[in-house]
């Protein structure tokens, strides 16, 4: 009757990309069953084509909780790409000047380095 009730809703599982079994009875010999499961219908999919369910861990239940995300690529923050114009700005040296001299409390020279790089970022999109 479920499975019925399933095809008539018009309804679809989603597999989960990282584990067969969602139950255990954590005995010595686990008895392990795929108990939960997540169901979505085509207008959700094409919504969400790239969405992906992950089996999680957990110490306090004997079910693996299912999480559900949006598998498509993490938006990174626009990186600042130097055009060859800026030199020609007011102030952009003054800028570039004033954001490296600032002193950096670090030993590590690629951190230095990379913090230098981070505020000249900043004080130039400003």
């Amino acid at each position: 009757m479920f499975r019925r009730a399933i095809d008539t809703a018009g309804l679809k599982e989603i597999k989960c990309k990282n584990g067969r079994f969602t139950w255990s009875n954590e005995r010595e010999n686990p008895t392990l069953v795929s108990i939960d499961k997540f169901f979505c219908n085509c207008s959700w999919e094409d919504l969400f084509p790239l969405s992906t369910l992950m089996a999680a861990s957990t110490a306090c239940s004997d079910h693996s909780p299912l999480l559900l995300a949006d598998a498509a690529a993490p938006r990174r923050r626009t990186k600042l790409k130097f055009e060859s114009f800026w030199p020609q700005f007011p102030r952009f040296h003054e800028t570039v000047d004033q954001a490296w001299s600032r002193p950096v409390h670090s030993t590590c020279a690629f951190k230095r380095l990379s913090i230098k790089m981070g505020r000249t970022t900043k004080d130039l999109k400003i």
